[in-house]
């Protein structure tokens, strides 16, 4: 919020688009019922985690594996505990994540519940009827943790602003360095400046 601030009192023309990859889908989501949604023009959703009850969910993992092992156990107990505000296990782990060929040390190997529940819209349905901007939504149809297939009807049926592209060939990551990903990012944002939003 603050990074927000500081670029409107130092550029209070410029346009801001809000953008998140998988988790970072959700935080943007959040934003969608915030009051900084004033300052966003729009928002750019790649493979967005809505939310674990949202459809885009796998029911089976089928020919593609995931990288990420929920502990629903863990959570579900600890969402009935925060429902009573007993707070302190918040730290337990909820998400294990196995990052595949990676040499980054910055990667999270694990989340809490704390951050787990951090990075998503607390009411998805609520936020998704909250879109009232250009919004674009890219996922890709090989894509490892998420139903590719879910994305156009969950949007269609919440919103009204949001565009849905299913982009060949592309993995949950993989989306990130596809061509045809910036290529559909490139024609919405030319799109969004010929209306001049």
């Amino acid at each position: 919020m603050e990074l927000i601030d500081k670029i409107k009192s130092t550029h209070g023309d410029t346009k801001l688009i809000m953008g998140g990859h998988s988790a970072g889908g959700g935080t943007s989501l959040r934003m969608l019922t915030h009051k900084y949604d004033q300052y966003i023009s729009g928002y750019l959703l790649l493979a967005p985690f809505v939310h674990f009850m949202a459809p885009i969910m796998k029911k089976s993992k089928g020919e593609t594996e995931s990288n990420n092992k929920a502990h629903m156990g863990t959570m579900i107990k600890l969402m009935i505990f925060n429902g009573f505000w007993m707070k302190k296990w918040n730290h337990q782990t909820v998400l294990s994540v196995n990052h595949i060929e990676s040499d980054n040390p910055s990667k999270l190997n694990f989340l809490s519940y704390r951050l787990f529940m951090s990075r998503l819209p607390r009411n998805y349905k609520k936020s998704l009827r909250s879109i009232k901007k250009p919004t674009l939504v890219l996922v890709g149809d090989k894509d490892e943790e998420f139903e590719h297939t879910a994305y156009e009807p969950l949007f269609s049926k919440h919103t009204q602003g949001a565009r849905v592209k299913t982009i060949d060939n592309a993995t949950h990551d993989g989306l990130l360095s596809n061509a045809d990903s910036f290529e559909a990012i490139k024609e919405w944002i030319a799109d969004m400046k010929e209306k001049d939003i």
